[in-house]
């Protein structure tokens, strides 16, 4: 895994070994940044679920102005900390060690951020629980975007209210979700 473009374009990611880490594919993560496009200039971003950390790292290499990384692995934290050195965007980065939800209903979505990634471990409840949290605790994110990454076996049923769907795409066995917060 690479960056893919922006200032940081070619740089590995580095992942930890075994499958606990499901990193997003390179060219799943070119597609949602061409859709995205300039929206991820001159904002915050809020990476959760970070793993390697690559979603964050993409933006802030496309100019994002600073990225806040979510995992509740300590070894996914050392391994963004590492990215994140790599790509040379350590005074643009800040890492949290903390359970995704208790994070959002502690006000860990702060004004200035514009775009929220959220990839949550598939086949599990926590994509849905962290879609309920950012509807119910984010009021600083109004007007702005969610990517939501799931499994296209796994997509969710039901929307929370303050959440409407921009967009759907599908990518094999991967179905990302734009969401804009209302």
């Amino acid at each position: 895994m690479r960056i893919i473009s922006g200032s940081a374009k070619g740089r590995p990611i580095l992942c930890p070994r075994g499958l606990r880490t499901r990193p997003t594919s390179d060219r799943v993560r070119e597609a949602i940044f061409s859709i995205i496009g300039d929206r991820v200039k001159g904002t915050g971003v809020v990476d959760l679920f970070a793993g390697t950390g690559a979603y964050g790292l993409e933006a802030l290499s496309r100019g994002a102005l600073k990225t806040t990384f979510v995992d509740r692995s300590s070894t996914a934290a050392r391994f963004i900390r590492k990215n994140a050195a790599v790509c040379r965007f350590e005074s643009l980065s800040s890492v949290v060690t903390a359970p995704v939800v208790p994070f959002i209903i502690n006000g860990g979505i702060t004004d200035g951020t514009g775009l929220v990634f959220v990839d949550p471990p598939y086949g599990g409840s926590e994509g849905i629980k962290t879609l309920m949290a950012l509807s119910e605790n984010a009021k600083s994110l109004t007007g702005g975007l969610l990517v939501f990454e799931c499994s296209s076996f796994d997509e969710p049923d039901v929307i929370p209210s303050g959440l409407e769907i921009t967009d759907r795409r599908r990518y094999g066995d991967t179905a990302v979700i734009f969401l804009m917060v209302s």
